[in-house]
């Protein structure tokens, strides 16, 4: 759009142009009550997961709904298998992702249903509701559960051990390096302060130059919430999350982010960096893209199976079992505690994700205090 923001959309398989009736959907109910470029990207892919079954069935979905007949429970549950799937066929996804998938589309037909009774005759329309009344039950029902149970919530962030070989084998001089000697400096301060800081990836792609601020002691890192950037052109821009915030930077980072400044200023090395706002850029000097970044931990992966998993995300979640770990050492106050990490996430005050990324960190707490006790008891 000429004011710079993008929205993803649903396409028609055949004539590649826009879903009519998806993109109605999804301006009404999420685009126009705010909801992020993210979102909306997530609930088109649900859409068009379930617009696919459809598809292969063969169901026409308005017959379907003035009929009242909806989906049935075997289909709800065919649907359900379907977003657990990997769209590349190579696995599952995890829970959260496919009951999303499954909701999203569900919460499309609902809203497709509205219009159906708005048209309907009064003498049907009661039991038009009625049906829709079964037809959210079954939803409930048919919900993916998931296949990895409870486990799932303890899949966070990294064991000691893999701690200590990602840290090595990122540094630019170690021979343990994947990576070709001309980006290795780039990924060691990226990976780094994914690391260190904690930062969503599109937070971190979407950092510019001047937010890194090393002139100062300490040095400080900014990030700021530029979604729909008129500057960012690459194909998935950056997008940032819920609220910005200041970051005191030290040590290591310090030295990592210096270092790479003064690299990603080499016009030999990287030609079209002058002409970038981004601190993070590909090869020639253009903002890095998201499959870029993507690529540093595939590689990684590839090389090292140890690091079986390891993703930004995987970061982050390590990052908080950490800062839980060293607020229970140190003894610091648990809500001033709570109070510094919703802010060093960048979450709302009054947001859950604290108990959600500090899962794995409680669970050993929880752990090791239920081991104590039971060791207590053999002695008495």
């Amino acid at each position: 759009m000429a004011s710079g923001e993008s929205m993803p959309l649903v396409t028609d398989r055949v004539t590649q142009l826009p879903h009519t009736y998806a993109l109605r959907y999804v301006i009404v109910a999420h685009r126009s009550p705010g909801a992020s470029s993210n979102t909306i990207r997530n609930v088109c892919q649900g859409i068009a997961l379930g617009l696919s079954f459809l598809e292969e069935r063969q169901i026409d979905l308005m017959v379907r709904l003035s009929t009242g007949d909806f989906l049935s429970r075997e289909e709800l549950a065919a649907f359900a298998n379907r977003c657990l799937e990997r769209s590349d066929g190579t696995g599952a996804v995890v829970s959260h992702y496919a009951q999303s998938r499954f909701t999203d589309f569900t919460n499309y037909i609902l809203w497709r249903f509205e219009a159906v009774v708005h048209r309907a005759n009064p003498e049907v329309v009661r039991f038009l509701k009625a049906d829709r009344v079964d037809f959210t039950k079954r939803v409930k029902a048919q919900r993916p559960k998931g296949r990895s149970g409870a486990a799932e919530k303890d899949r966070r962030g990294l064991c000691p051990a893999q701690r200590e070989l990602l840290l090595e084998v990122i540094k630019p001089d170690s021979p343990k390096n994947p990576f070709h000697p001309k980006l290795r400096r780039r990924n060691y301060a990226l990976v780094l302060t994914h690391y260190r800081l904690g930062l969503r990836s599109g937070e971190l792609r979407g950092l510019y130059r001047t937010d890194y601020k090393n002139a100062v002691e300490p040095a400080q890192l900014y990030v700021h919430i530029r979604d729909n950037n008129p500057e960012d052109k690459r194909k998935r821009p950056a997008r940032g999350k819920t609220r910005a915030r200041m970051l005191e930077v030290g040590g290591d980072l310090k030295e990592a982010l210096d270092v790479w400044v003064d690299h990603r200023a080499d016009r030999v090395e990287f030609p079209l960096s002058r002409k970038s706002r981004f601190l993070f850029v590909n090869e020639d000097g253009d903002e890095i893209s998201e499959r870029a970044a993507l690529d540093i931990f595939e590689r990684i992966r590839d090389v090292y199976p140890e690091l079986a998993g390891f993703a930004s995300h995987v970061l982050r979640h390590d990052m908080n079992d950490r800062y839980v770990e060293e607020a229970e050492k140190q003894g610091w106050d648990p809500a001033q505690a709570r109070e510094d990490q919703i802010y060093l996430n960048g979450w709302d005050e009054d947001s859950k994700q604290p108990e959600l990324y500090s899962h794995a960190a409680i669970a050993k707490r929880s752990n090791r205090r239920i081991l104590n006790l039971q060791k207590k008891s053999v002695k008495e």
